[in-house]
């Protein structure tokens, strides 16, 4: 299995770190940047375009699965990472995902209220990752190509537990970019990374953050 992940396209709160919405949507660039990394995917077959449940994470996915005509589906195991568990936040109940997702059918097993782990540290995530992993070879064969839109951090542990290259603190280094494109072949033993963190397909101007 081919298991390409790409890093959700720039949000409100990475062009602005004062915003403190934690589900919170694309900005302008990051909309384009979407488009930028649907149009390097377009030609790709993939047996379905999976996004952790967040809304920028969801509309990174829509636009990779609509150019390579992929089925998309959600998968709530990869979601976001919170060292701290925000303030005031609650995370949406498998009813509310179905309900503000109607179009998007859930994978893996998705408790009502306990599929969002708040908070983690990174071998929490990199246990979570695992478990991501083993759910994917479940469902895919070994000859699928399946797409994840998720984070930085889920992202960088899952790479960690496919190679075992990395210790949960070492992967936090791995260089993970908005709509960046990495791509395990988890057929080889241990997987090996063809590519890791990509953005030359992002041939926009990219902002200065000071």
């Amino acid at each position: 299995m081919l298991l390409y992940l790409v890093r959700h396209a720039q949000s409100r709160a990475n062009a602005d770190m004062s915003c403190r919405e934690v589900d919170c949507e694309l900005t302008e660039l990051g909309c384009r940047q979407a488009e930028l990394v649907a149009a390097a995917l377009r030609g790709q077959t993939f047996a379905q375009v999976l996004a952790s449940p967040y809304r920028r994470t969801v509309a990174t996915a829509r636009e990779i699965a609509a150019a390579c005509g992929a089925p998309l589906a959600l998968l709530p195991s990869g979601h976001e990472h919170h060292s701290i568990a925000p303030a005031g936040w609650i995370p949406p109940t498998r009813a509310e995902l179905l309900w503000r997702y109607p179009d998007l059918p859930l994978v893996g097993d998705v408790p009502e209220t306990t599929w969002h782990r708040l908070p983690e540290n990174y071998e929490q995530v990199a246990a979570r990752m695992q478990e991501v992993l083993e759910t994917l070879r479940t469902r895919y064969g070994s000859a699928d190509r399946v797409l994840l839109v998720s984070h930085a951090s889920p992202i960088q542990q899952l790479i960690s537990v496919a190679t075992g290259a990395h210790t949960p603190q070492e992967a936090t280094r791995l260089p993970i970019g908005n709509a960046s494109l990495t791509v395990l072949d988890l057929g080889a033993t241990p997987a090996r990374v063809d590519a890791l963190g990509r953005s030359d397909h992002l041939n926009i101007a990219q902002p200065v953050l000071l």
